[in-house]
């Protein structure tokens, strides 16, 4: 069972993760994403099997690890089951972590022939 405070946790890193005001970062693992809070380390790591949220300080101690099954016994107020929102939540930190949308800007930048200036296009007809 997910305690409320921590539901409200998930909810508050769902809303500002998807508005891009959540500094995501590579985390431990390959599949792992993270970011740090006040002292406060938060990772979400996703596979196609298996999800999970884990809290943890900065002496490494893990105050909270939310597994694929305990995520998925509770729902969050627009009826999704939290394994869900904590999936969407790593799909989103994956890209901010990454810098997807910033290398698809300027993938889309340089078809519109308005590149940063002198790079070579290879490959290009």
């Amino acid at each position: 069972m997910i305690h409320d405070l921590t539901k409200k946790l998930i909810d508050k890193i769902h809303a500002q993760t998807l508005s891009g005001s959540v500094e995501w970062t590579e985390g431990p693992g390959k599949h792992a994403y993270a970011f740090e809070a006040d002292a406060f380390n938060v990772v979400v790591d996703a596979t196609a099997s298996t999800a999970n949220l884990v809290i943890s300080d900065t002496e490494g101690r893990e105050l909270e690890n939310l597994t694929e099954e305990e995520l998925a016994q509770a729902s969050n107020g627009q009826g999704l089951d939290y394994e869900q929102v904590v999936r969407e939540v790593h799909s989103h930190a994956r890209r901010s972590a990454l810098g997807t949308d910033n290398a698809i800007e300027k993938i889309l930048g340089a078809l519109d022939g308005k590149g940063g200036g002198g790079e070579e296009r290879r490959g290009w007809r």
